[in-house]
């Protein structure tokens, strides 16, 4: 089974917030606030999500996002609570696993050079 690509944290970020400016900057010229918002927050964050390789965290983000635009505020509010902390929890979770590889990373770069 061939590992699906994926890009750095900090590429991620950048990309995903590229995503969201050119989002606002389009909400800015057309002037729909709701649920232009919604969706320019859930797209930038399913697209940071697929380039770190996490479909599932896709999913549940598009599924979220997609309650708060299509159901009335209270419904989707109460359904996509639930799923808005699993994705905090997973992030978080996320957050101090690529830290410590991007540590183990520098370390054994040092390693190569002082060998070199």
């Amino acid at each position: 089974m061939s590992k699906i690509p994926t890009l750095s944290r900090q590429k991620a970020n950048a990309v995903s917030a590229a995503v969201f400016f050119v989002g606002c900057i389009y909400l800015l010229i057309t002037g729909e606030a709701w649920p232009g918002l919604a969706a320019v927050i859930g797209v930038s964050l399913v697209s940071r999500q697929l380039m770190r390789a996490r479909p599932f965290d896709a999913f549940l983000s598009l599924f979220c996002f997609s309650l708060l635009i299509f159901l009335p505020y209270a419904w989707a509010q109460a359904i996509s609570m639930p799923a808005a902390i699993t994705l905090l929890v997973r992030e978080a979770l996320h957050i101090r696993r690529d830290t410590a590889q991007q540590k183990t990373e520098e370390f054994k770069a040092e390693l190569e050079d002082e060998k070199g």
